[in-house]
């Protein structure tokens, strides 16, 4: 369901091109868009879209308060994209569609193409993970069916405090080491701009709409051919310790605490935003 709340100033034609925006990735995961409601405000567009769905007889969800000592802790695609893409926007970049270019997009800055080498690609990655996030919701459904995780979470808020959701919720501790996530080389770059920290970006950026699990060590090997028959990037970071253990990252500068980085919805925190 999707309401509208819109001033009469609205342009039609940017409705029907959210409109249209809306069905196409309804039809891209199976969804059917049932109603909703439209009401005039005097300023600022508000969209909100509610997704109902339901288990299949007999099927069990798997909930963020599964997970045990001696877990692995995996996540899929690339946490800190999204936030350095946000980072870049705040910057004059901008992703607009180009026929010529090989992703269907190009990138510009100031209304210039953007033609270093590396630059456009890294770029339009981070750009990309923002305005067009890929939720590997086809993962999510084979991991769960094929009870390959003991736990799972949706990456919204930032893996720092959806992380720490999974740890308080299963009453475990963890481990991680995300020097993997951290070293890529878009966020790097955006890093030596002086737009933003690598680490921010990926514990506390948010807006990743990927998956955070754990799974027991012998599943690994099934989950990461699953991952790979689907084409989605699954890295393991980690691993879920005894509660007492507490929360830590592990890295090239030794071990610190793990905070809770990222979108508090309850509270006034908003890390890395």
């Amino acid at each position: 369901m999707v309401a509208f709340a819109l001033p009469p100033s609205t342009p039609l034609g940017w409705i029907e091109d959210v409109a249209r925006g809306l069905r196409s990735a309804s039809d891209e995961f199976g969804c059917a868009i049932i109603g909703g409601d439209v009401t005039r405000v005097p300023e600022r567009i508000g969209i909100t879209v509610t997704v109902v769905g339901g288990l299949p007889p007999g099927r069990a969800a798997v909930l963020r308060s599964g997970a045990q000592p001696g877990d692995l802790c995996w996540v899929t695609g690339f946490p800190g994209r999204a936030a350095a893409g946000r980072s870049l926007l705040n910057a004059g970049y901008r992703l607009l569609p180009d026929e010529a270019s090989k992703s269907g997009s190009s990138v510009k800055l100031e209304g210039s193409a953007v033609s270093a080498a590396g630059v456009e690609e890294d770029a339009r990655r981070c750009l990309a993970a923002y305005l067009q996030p890929a939720p590997p919701v086809a993962l999510g459904v084979r991991v769960a069916g094929a009870t390959l995780a003991s736990a799972m979470i949706d990456l919204s808020d930032g893996l720092g405090i959806d992380l720490m959701r999974i740890c308080q919720a299963s009453d475990v501790g963890v481990e991680i080491d995300i020097e993997g996530l951290e070293g890529r080389s878009e966020l790097q770059r955006w890093q030596s701009e002086g737009w933003g920290a690598v680490r921010e970006w990926v514990l506390g950026g948010g807006e990743d709409y990927q998956l955070l699990g754990a799974s027991p060590p012998e599943a690994e090997e099934e989950l990461l051919a699953v991952a790979g028959e689907l084409g989605v990037a699954l890295h393991r970071i980690g691993e879920f310790l005894p509660a007492g253990e507490g929360c830590r990252i592990h890295g090239g500068d030794g071990t610190e605490p793990l905070v809770m980085r990222g979108w508090d919805h309850f509270g006034s925190s908003e890390a890395a935003r």
